[in-house]
């Protein structure tokens, strides 16, 4: 009797190896994708002296936190926060917030695309107050950088602006 080369074992055996490379490239793609997509987004753009935000922490979830705070939006150390007597509130901005620079003049933005206080502002935001970074980065998404000391706010809404 003559051996046949290609028996079904053999065949079973190549079909398996050539299934397994290919999956194991994908998750290794996969992986690699991940890794670097995680290491970008993560990006607190601290090292960016050209911008006057240098670091603008937006809630990942709203915080449907009910209490009033009122203040002047204030730009200490590339950091937006609101004064409030002898508190200096670290803001956590809800989602969908953003800034822009108009005619010289550091602007917020809300979910809507719409201005809603411009740093120097007398402001009434919604949100609660918290000492706590680990609520915090949870809070965010990510972790904050060293130079974020609170208290913070995270806030929900602008309720009033003059």
């Amino acid at each position: 009797m003559i051996a046949n080369p290609f028996s079904y074992q053999k065949s079973v055996h190549l079909l398996k190896w050539l299934i397994w490379i290919p999956m194991k490239l994908l998750l290794l793609v996969c992986m690699l994708t991940t890794f670097l997509g995680t290491a970008l987004a993560c990006n607190d753009n601290s090292g960016d002296t050209s911008s006057p935000v240098r670091f603008f922490p937006v809630q990942v979830e709203g915080s449907g936190l009910e209490a009033l705070l009122p203040g002047i939006l204030k730009l200490d150390n590339g950091h937006l926060r609101i004064k409030y007597f002898d508190n200096n509130y670290l803001i956590i901005w809800p989602p969908g917030y953003s800034w822009r620079i108009k005619d010289e003049k550091i602007q917020i933005i809300n979910e809507k695309n719409q201005h809603c206080a411009t740093v120097g502002d007398n402001i009434l935001v919604g949100g609660g107050e918290t000492k706590s970074i680990t609520e915090v980065e949870k809070c965010i998404g990510q972790k904050l950088p060293d130079n974020c000391e609170g208290p913070y706010w995270i806030m929900n809404d602008v309720v009033d602006n003059n």
